[in-house]
This record gives structure tokens, C-alpha cells and sequence, in this order.
């Protein structure tokens, strides 16, 4: 791959200590559709004419799964940005920066439904075009009734995918100008550390997804 970056080493971990309700007071949570306009360097530009990234950290409270309603769950890209970036325009959500992106035959994308497992994004810590040690930090708000779990549960791959926003970092980073459509991103290798069974439907998923460096 001459002369284009990609991913030495990507790790994403759901939160050591997940706070998730008890079986007997499972709160049921909402997936966030739509905010109104963020203020500071990120957030949607769907939903903001003046969308203009910078070198900043933002920093969000931790956020615990029981007794939350979606109107408290504060995030940078709600659901209705991440279809965006799945099956519509990257410049849409990321802003005009981004525009070039939308030309390309193909280029990094979070999966579209029913694959899409990923409620909001609270956190991210990059910069266009600075290849850098980078984090974003997500939650997934795990439905009732899901089509994937088995009494009530999710399995392992789910636990997996739900982390998929390493793909929306990456591209955040910019490296499909580097790429230009000709190469595209894949996770090839996973290592799972199974610290309590999995989670129920009616909870939240966290992400805290790192890249660390980047080879070329």
C-alpha cells in the first residue's frame, strides 16, 4: 500500500465496568433521532451551518445506563448522522471538508441496517488529515426484542460489531483522501476478554475505541 496510511494497531473495549441495571429494574432506553445544534469544535453538520473541526479535546460526563431517558444522553452524532454516513453523504454529517470523499467509488462506511449497532457518539478526540493517537467513544442502546438475541441476550458478535466506530474514526481522520476510493478499511483480527455475561436487551453498550499509531 505505496504512500497511504493505514491502522498499525486499533483496539476498542466496551467500559470495564459497565453500569448496566439489574435484571429485576431493567430501565428500557430510547435510541436519541434527532438534536438541535451542537456548540464547539464537533458535532453534526447535518444539523449546523458552522461546523468547523479543531485540535481540541471535549471532554462529556461518563454516562450510566439505569435510569437514563434518551433526552439525557447527550452526543455528538445521534443515530439519524450515523445512517447518514452508512448510505448517504459523508460531507453531510462530517461537513464540506468532506466533499471530495462523496466522489469516490467507495470509501469507509459504518454498515447500514439491520447491521447498524451503534445509538450515538459522545466523545471523539482527532483531526482531519493528522494521523495521530485518536479515541471516540460510543454507546449502543441494545432494543427489546432484538432480532439477534437468544432469551433476552446478545451474543458475542454483536458485543463485537457494537463497537464498529473504529470504521467512523478512521474516516474521520481522513483517510480516504488518502486512499481515493482504491483501498478501504478492514478489521481483521479481534481478541475478546469475557469479564460478565453478556448484556440483556434494554441496556447500553459503551465504546472507548483508541487507534494508537499508524504504519505506512
Amino acid at each position: 500500500m505505496d504512500q497511504n496510511l493505514i491502522p498499525e494497531q486499533m483496539i476498542q473495549t466496551p467500559n470495564l465496568a459497565p453500569d448496566f441495571p439489574s435484571k429485576t429494574n431493567t430501565q428500557h432506553l430510547e435510541t436519541v433521532s434527532s438534536i438541535s445544534t451542537l456548540t464547539g469544535e464537533y458535532g453534526s453538520h447535518r444539523n449546523s451551518n458552522s461546523f468547523t473541526p479543531q485540535n481540541q479535546y471535549i471532554q462529556h460526563p461518563k454516562l450510566k445506563t439505569q435510569n437514563l431517558t434518551s433526552e439525557d444522553k447527550s452526543c455528538l452524532f445521534d443515530y439519524q448522522d450515523l445512517l447518514e454516513l452508512a448510505g448517504g453523504k459523508i460531507s453531510n454529517v462530517f461537513g464540506p471538508e468532506y466533499a471530495e470523499i462523496d466522489s469516490y467509488r467507495r470509501c469507509v462506511r459504518l454498515p447500514m441496517e439491520p447491521y447498524l449497532l451503534v445509538s450515538r457518539v459522545t466523545k471523539l478526540v482527532g483531526k482531519l488529515g493528522e494521523f495521530k493517537p485518536s479515541t471516540i467513544t460510543t454507546e449502543y442502546d441494545i432494543p427489546n426484542n432484538a432480532w439477534y438475541t437468544t432469551d433476552g441476550q446478545i451474543p458475542w458478535a454483536v458485543a463485537v460489531e457494537s463497537g464498529q466506530c473504529d470504521l467512523m474514526l478512521i474516516s474521520y481522520l481522513g483517510i480516504d483522501f488518502d486512499c481515493k476510493g482504491e483501498q478501504v478499511y478492514r478489521l481483521l483480527d479481534c481478541t475478546l476478554t469475557y469479564l460478565e455475561d453478556m448484556p440483556l436487551e434494554g441496556q447500553t453498550l459503551r465504546y472507548e475505541i483508541s487507534i494508537n499509531s499508524f504504519a505506512k
